[in-house]
């Protein structure tokens, strides 16, 4: 059985002032001895909460194969893995309603202090990794900032988060992809089943 392991973030942070326009670096793999059969294209999956152990203040995003595999006989391919690949290049963006402001006091002396102070909207995304044999499942989610907003604002006096809503990370597999499927997870925006 694949076991759940939670990959390492790393945060690219390359926009020097504007959340919204983050760079993302791309890596290249290649040129390889390979041929078309060799290569291994994602899909999509459906999931549930309870398959993953989450509960219901996860919500689920879209992970993408952020790398180019580049081929002597078949060209340059982007969003796709090959058999001999030990480690895959994922990016995860998280919801588009956090801009990257942070929360600040109110500096209102009729509420409590912030919590929450110096935290953004969204946490960055966390990508989750099961392998098996036949495939490798991966799942992206993201988690809204916990914590009781009395006697915050939310706005840029603390300065923006540079790229709050990306993760890129590099999933390092247990054995080659092989014959293996890659499976993309995604929950329903709906799905209730985490107890």
């Amino acid at each position: 059985m694949g076991s759940v392991c939670a990959v390492l973030l790393i945060g690219a942070l390359l926009a020097p002032t504007m959340a919204a326009a983050c760079t993302i670096p791309i890596r290249s793999i290649g040129p390889l001895e390979l041929l078309r059969t060799d290569l291994r294209r994602p899909t999509l999956h459906p999931a549930t909460r309870t398959a993953w152990k989450l509960d219901d203040t996860w919500t689920s995003v879209t992970p993408e194969l952020s790398q180019f595999v580049v081929t002597r006989k078949v060209g340059r391919h982007y969003g796709v893995s090959y058999k001999n690949q030990l480690a895959l290049s994922i990016d995860a963006r998280g919801p588009e309603d956090d801009g990257g402001w942070r929360y600040s006091d109110d500096d209102d002396p009729a509420t409590p202090p912030c919590q929450i102070t110096g935290q953004i909207e969204w946490q960055r995304p966390k990508v989750l990794v099961r392998q098996t044999r036949t495939a490798i499942r991966i799942l992206a989610v993201a988690q809204r900032t916990l914590g009781d907003r009395t006697g915050c604002v939310y706005g840029a006096e603390l300065g923006e988060v540079e790229c709050p809503n990306l993760a890129t990370v590099i999933v390092r597999l247990n054995a080659p992809v092989g014959n293996r499927r890659i499976h993309f997870e995604r929950i329903a925006p709906s799905d209730g089943s985490a107890s």
